[in-house]
């Protein structure tokens, strides 16, 4: 299985759920957080650079609607919210 770095986002669209809509990296193209947490199933690896990286892990909200998040690096600042826009 693959490791494959998060390097841009686009944020949420208007939907009451504030999740990030899309990830995109140097190896892969724009991709929802749905395939992105499917790929993670299958046992393929995120991470985003930093001072530690930190490592994706997938979550499920109360709603059912599965979301990404970075794995607690001991860092307050969000690793994904930090990265570029796309």
């Amino acid at each position: 299985m693959g490791e494959y770095q998060i390097t841009h986002i686009r944020l949420d669209g208007p939907d009451a759920d504030r999740r990030i809509d899309l990830l995109k990296g140097p190896e892969f193209g724009p991709s929802s957080v749905d395939d992105v947490v499917t790929w993670m199933k299958a046992g393929h690896k995120f991470w985003v650079a930093g001072n530690p990286s930190a490592w994706l892990e997938d979550k499920t909200s109360s709603a059912d609607r599965p979301y990404v998040r970075t794995v607690p690096d001991g860092k307050y600042d969000n690793n994904l919210y930090a990265l570029p826009k796309i």
